[in-house]
């Protein structure tokens, strides 16, 4: 008799998008940018066949500061990508 495996509540895209913005997350925190102090990772989509993310945040910077942060993240991203 096989061992009955529990439900999942939701699907593997939802789940990746879910741990992704956690790791994207985790790895801003360690990042040393003053440019990237008050940014916070809102959600991430993983495309269906896993080749491409999209991460969307937020900010808490005064002014016109996006920029600067498209700038911030151009540049950060290899190692987030990594």
């Amino acid at each position: 008799m096989r061992k009955r495996v529990p439900s999942r509540d939701y699907p593997r895209t939802a789940r990746l998008n879910s741990l992704v913005q956690e790791i994207v997350a985790e790895e801003l925190e360690r990042i040393d940018d003053e440019r990237l102090e008050l940014v916070t990772v809102t959600s991430v989509v993983v495309d269906g066949d896993l080749a491409r993310a999209v991460v969307y945040y937020d900010h808490s910077r005064g002014d016109d500061p996006e920029v600067t942060i498209q700038e911030a993240f151009a540049q950060l991203r290899p190692r987030l990508q990594s």
